[in-house]
């Protein structure tokens, strides 16, 4: 039993276009995969936050009421949690024909990757119980 080897001419591997073409492919593909994951990240950031931002929102409004009962407007802060800063702005309004109703809008503003970003919080407050100091008057 014998074998013999052929060898071919024929030299396998890639020709210039195709690394050319690959070069070209990977140049538009890399750039759009990196921008899906900022976008992704940022969305990400976003929705932690605007939870965050909702909490927050919820406390210094039912502070506010305890407080204060609404009655003063344009009133803003600032909170740090977790080393993030949020700041804030309540406005007050008389709502209705009648103004025992207020209208409170809380806005939490966050940034995200150098982007400002907010929630608005709204509530209508029933004043015609509470008296100017935010306690109920006795009867």
């Amino acid at each position: 039993m014998t074998f013999s080897s052929h060898k071919s001419d024929k030299v396998i591997g890639f020709t210039l276009i195709e690394v050319m073409v690959a070069m070209v492919f990977m140049s538009i593909l890399v750039p759009v995969a990196l921008k899906a994951v900022q976008i992704s990240s940022r969305a990400g950031q976003v929705a932690e936050r605007k939870v965050r931002a909702a909490v927050i929102a919820d406390r210094l409004l039912t502070e506010q009421t305890v407080v204060n009962g609404m009655q003063q407007s344009g009133q803003q802060g600032t909170v740090v949690e977790a080393g993030r800063t949020y700041t804030w702005n309540m406005e007050s309004s008389a709502w209705g024909v009648e103004n025992s109703l207020r209208l409170v809008t809380l806005k939490v503003t966050y940034a995200v990757q150098g982007q400002n970003y907010d929630l608005k919080l709204h509530t209508l407050y029933d004043t015609s119980g509470v008296s100017t100091n935010g306690v109920p008057p006795t009867q």
